[in-house]
């Protein structure tokens, strides 16, 4: 899946609704924030890589923000342009 908007610009409103309910991973570690703010209480840091599950994205302040939900079910803010597409695994070749 493709990023679902570019991070040197704001995401569209239709931007925002495609990264609704995508599956998206951390481009490298990541603080799961409490509020949309880089000043906001770290609810969890995230390993580079970590799965989530993007709920809603917001443009706050001039910044992209997910609220995302984290595989053990937390629910918190984490920058947008710090997610990534999850990769697709490629299928082993079979013998024929």
């Amino acid at each position: 899946m493709p990023r679902v908007c570019a991070r040197s610009r704001r995401c569209s409103p239709a931007e925002n609704q495609q990264a609704e309910d995508s599956q998206l991973q951390t481009g490298k570690q990541a603080n799961l924030r409490k509020l949309p703010n880089k000043k906001s209480d770290k609810l969890e840091t995230l390993k580079k890589a970590s799965v989530l599950t993007v709920i809603s994205v917001s443009e706050i302040n001039g910044e992209n923000w997910a609220y995302v939900r984290v595989q053990s079910g937390r629910e918190g803010y984490i920058l947008y342009e710090l997610l990534e597409p999850v990769p697709t695994p490629t299928p082993e070749p079979t013998a024929e």
